[in-house]
């Protein structure tokens, strides 16, 4: 009796009829991970679809878009929590101390001019500003180098917030954490300071 012949697999057929052979695993190539990156952040932006971010409680004594430029920087580190019209405001003055945006539509109006922020982000001047919100903010208006992550996923809100708070944290920015973490009114102080010290320094001549 002859060596019986070695079972190869059998064929499948797919649903358009084409015949395939069945594989037992997929290499890990690089397009094999970026895809699965890709599903993964599509993943998170539907468990996070109609969450929005909680409305802040605190009350400030007087209304900070009654305060002049530098009033308004001195009253932020007594806030304990910033909110997203803070935010606008703040990172508006980095980005142009001579800008007259007197309400929060015109500055997310102009935010979204410079690309900051998304069109469709459905954002309330009275949220509580999150660290994955503020971070994208700098990123987009400090013109940051983004890592591939970064690039992909800059359209899409809470994947993006993440990639960019790693950026800042990257750059010196902001301390690393959690993308839904509220910010204090003077965290949000420090970080437009050390954006600003981080544009001067990228602009300045080198030796």
């Amino acid at each position: 009796m002859g060596t019986p012949e070695k079972q190869r697999p059998s064929p499948t057929r797919s649903s358009n009829g084409s015949m395939q052979r069945a594989t037992s695993s997929l290499p890990a190539s690089r397009g094999y991970r970026l895809r699965r990156m890709i599903v993964a952040c599509i993943m998170c932006m539907v468990a996070v679809v109609g969450c929005a971010a909680p409305m802040r409680m605190f009350e400030p004594e007087q209304n900070p878009d009654a305060l002049s430029d530098t009033a308004f920087l001195h009253y932020l580190p007594t806030a304990p929590v910033a909110s997203v019209d803070e935010g606008f405001r703040a990172i508006l003055l980095l980005a142009d101390e001579n800008l007259t945006c007197s309400t929060f539509e015109q500055r997310r109006i102009e935010l979204i001019r410079r690309g900051a922020i998304g069109a469709s982000w459905d954002v309330k001047p009275d949220q509580v500003l999150d660290k994955g919100f503020l971070a994208h903010m700098l990123v987009a208006l400090c013109d940051m180098p983004r890592s591939l992550g970064g690039r992909l996923f800059s359209p899409i809100g809470s994947c993006a917030r993440r990639y960019a708070l790693k950026t800042c944290h990257r750059e010196g920015l902001m301390p690393y954490g959690l993308s839904y973490e509220a910010v204090t009114g003077g965290e949000l102080l420090g970080a437009v300071s050390r954006a600003e010290t981080y544009v001067e320094s990228r602009s300045a001549p080198q030796p």
